[in-house]
């Protein structure tokens, strides 16, 4: 009979959110498992349910990646802080709460070692938008990075990463 150890292994995952009071806006999640290793901040187009404690397929998909691929600190911000499952419930936004996120965007950048564009590969909508958030991350274009799929469409949206997307600059 074969002897083997058994270990019991404890992690802990510290997360921190910045959000309005009324919980509608969501200006900055971050997850840390490993303060030891690379930190990496995610732009996307706007939150949708991750919170202090709940998750969503975005973060969960982006939390496997990365952990898989050495780094050990997510810093997530939005070219738009509402929350919304349904990117065309933005239209609901309210301009006072929005004013405050381009600080959060340069922020999350600031703290990165690399930063991945991932508001999705359509140009068409919120060109304004992209246009503006484009000015801030001018001074970090060394570190941005996007997904770019068997297409050539980038930056992909990382909710679903595909095995076949590549990963480099932006």
């Amino acid at each position: 009979m074969e002897v083997f150890m058994i270990k019991e292994v404890e992690a802990s995952i510290s997360k921190r959110t910045v959000m309005s009071e009324d919980h509608r806006y969501r200006y900055q999640l971050t997850k840390t498992w490993d303060s030891t290793k690379p930190c990496v901040a995610v732009v996307m187009l706007n939150p949708s349910k991750a919170d202090m404690v709940k998750s969503d397929k975005t973060v969960i998909s982006l939390t496997n990646y990365f952990v898989d691929h050495g780094y050990g600190e997510l810093v997530i911000a939005n070219l738009f802080s509402y929350m919304a499952t349904d990117s065309s419930d933005l239209k609901h936004r309210e301009a006072d709460f929005e004013k405050q996120n381009d600080a959060y965007i340069v922020d999350a950048c600031e703290k990165a070692d690399i930063v991945l564009v991932g508001w999705g590969s359509d140009d068409n909508v919120h060109k304004r938008r992209k246009k503006e958030v484009h000015a801030l991350l001018e001074p970090y274009r060394r570190k941005l990075k996007c997904f770019t799929d068997d297409k050539g469409r980038s930056p992909r949206h990382p909710r679903d990463i595909h095995p076949s997307w590549r990963f480099g600059n932006y």
